[in-house]
This record gives C-alpha cells, structure tokens and sequence, in this order.
C-alpha cells in the first residue's frame, strides 16, 4: 500500500512528464553496468581505492546517518555565507539563519547525512552538534571583491582546524594549483603562468574532444579534466584578476578593472548555460573549440600583453605610451 501511495505521489509530482520519464525503457547503457546506489556502496565502489582509512570511515558515516541511512543515496543541506554569498543577502527574509546553530538544526531536522557550510558557521556550533551529524567545511575563498584584485586565496580556516572539528570532507576546491600560482607568479611573472596555462589547458581539452569524438581511451578523460583545472587554476584562474589591477593606467582604472570583472563574469555565464546543450548534441566538437580559443589566447598573450611584474603604475602607462 505504501508503494502504490508513494508511486502516486511521484506522478503527481512529475506531472505531464511521468508517463516518458517512469515509462521509459530504452537506455543507452545497461542498468549491470552502472555502480548503482546501495547500503554497500562504500564496500562496492570506494573500498578498492587509494583513499586513506580515515576517508572511507567519513564517506561510511556519510552514508549512514540520516533518514537516507543505507540506501547508498545522500542528502545534504549546503549553506554558504562565503564572502560573495553574504548573511544579509541569503538570510535578510529569514534573520534565524544568521544563527549558525539553526541551520545545523534545520539539517538534523530535515534527516540529512550532513550539513555543508563555512568554518565560521560550523565552528561556532561545533562542540554541540559535531557528534550529531557529519561536517562538510568549506575553508576557503577566492579574493576577487578586493581593490586592487588580489591573486590570493582568502583562507578561513586551515585543513588542520576543519580535522580537528571532525569534518567529514574539506571544500577546498583548486587550492593546491591556486598556492602554487601565489609562489610563481612574482617570481616568474604573469604572462608566463598565462603562457603556460594556455599551452596546458589547450592540450587537456584538445585530449577530451579526441576521446569524445573517437571514443576511445575513456580511461584517461578524468585525468585531463583534472590537470584542465590544475593549469586554469594556476594560469588564468589567478593571474587574470591581478593583471587587471595592473595594466589599466590610473585615470581609468576603476572603470577598466569594472569592464574587466563584468565581462569575464557575463562571458563565463554564457559558457555556463550554453555549454551543457552544444555538449549534449555536439559530443567533442565544444571541447575541440574552446582549446582552438585557448591557442588564440596563447597567441594574444604572447605578442600583445605586456609583462607587469615588478612594474609600477605609472611605469606601465609610459610602456603603453599612454603617460
């Protein structure tokens, strides 16, 4: 009775759409082939894995708390009050969520596996609910709201802190490559990291188009992807944000590191939404062109933008010839 009741409620939910979408029996690949969701998933899937002891008991807790408890599924309650994602704007309609405590609650009340949010938020209620539901802490931040812009990270918490307040996972997305940029790039200057995360990112995509379109050597596409972000994030992910505080000359530097910011922002919002439909319809050939996109980049960073470092203001603008 309570499978026919829950099977209504799924079509109403799903309204028009139910009969194609719970109907629908031709998939493209097997149903043995997928690592489906189940109470050994850990067992089945992360077990044979490098990952160290500590990782698999947090990715079992994971799995085993909650109202989703051994069914291999997760539901997680994500809160940022990140820097671009502020209190007043996230909160302003609901003041009780300035109270890091109620969101905590609001995870154990839903029958979440875990609460996912900022070092501040759960650090502040750590002693009371750690031991309640598992931690999911983000530590980091870019600093891009900044003037002028700064390449840096905005640390709000250390690896050593999340672990010590029994944090499941550490959101610290990029963070290896993006240090690895804060150590090279008053060293060897921007348009060297640009360079050189142009020549990288352009290979790493040309490598995802090939796969895609011959369908072969799957086995190497995860770690293109994964060395894409590591040359974006050392390259243009960093340096982008500190060339447009140098390079604009004083009069209009303001207005220029504006322009700058919108329209990387806008482009990368267009990217954003128009990418996933040209992937799904055009396999490799999006891939394919942005790494032709990136070798043009390396071309205009090689013969156009001029070297910052160790350059001043006002020395830049008489490069420019625009003293």
């Amino acid at each position: 009775m309570a499978t026919t009741l829950t099977s209504g409620k799924i079509e109403t939910y799903l309204g028009a759409k139910a009969e194609s979408l719970l109907g629908f029996k031709s998939p493209k690949i097997a149903k043995e082939r997928l690592h489906l969701p189940g109470p050994d998933f850990v067992d089945r899937v992360y077990a044979a894995t490098d990952r160290n002891v500590r990782v698999l008991t947090n990715l079992q807790r994971l799995f085993s708390h909650g109202r989703l408890s051994g069914t291999g599924y997760l539901s997680i309650l994500p809160v940022d009050q990140g820097i671009e994602h502020s209190g007043g704007a996230s909160f302003a309609k609901n003041p009780d969520y300035f109270d890091g405590g109620n969101i905590v609650k609001l995870a154990i009340e839903g029958g979440c596996n875990a609460v996912a949010s900022t070092y501040g938020v759960l650090g502040a209620v750590a002693r009371k609910y750690a031991h309640k539901i598992p931690f999911l802490v983000k530590i980091n931040h870019n600093e891009l709201l900044t003037y002028p812009n700064k390449f840096d990270q905005i640390m709000f918490a250390s690896v050593k802190q999340g672990f010590d307040m029994g944090a499941v996972a550490i959101g610290a997305t990029n963070l290896v490559f993006t240090m690895i940029a804060m150590t090279l790039i008053d060293r060897i200057g921007r348009k060297k990291l640009l360079l050189t995360g142009a020549i990288g990112t352009a290979t790493c995509l040309a490598g995802v188009a090939a796969i895609f379109l011959t369908h072969q050597h799957k086995e190497y596409l995860v770690w293109l992807l994964v060395a894409y972000i590591a040359f974006f994030a050392f390259s243009q992910g960093a340096v982008i944000w500190v060339y447009i505080g140098e390079v604009f000359p004083n009069r209009i530097r303001a207005k220029g590191q504006s322009l700058g910011s919108f329209s990387h922002w806008f482009m990368a919002g267009i990217i954003s939404l128009g990418f996933p439909p040209l992937a799904a319809k055009s396999g490799g050939y999006p891939f394919l062109f942005f790494s032709v996109m990136t070798i043009v980049q390396f071309l205009v960073v090689l013969f156009v933008y001029p070297e910052t470092k160790g350059i001043s203001l006002e020395e830049m603008q008489k490069k420019l010839g625009i003293a």
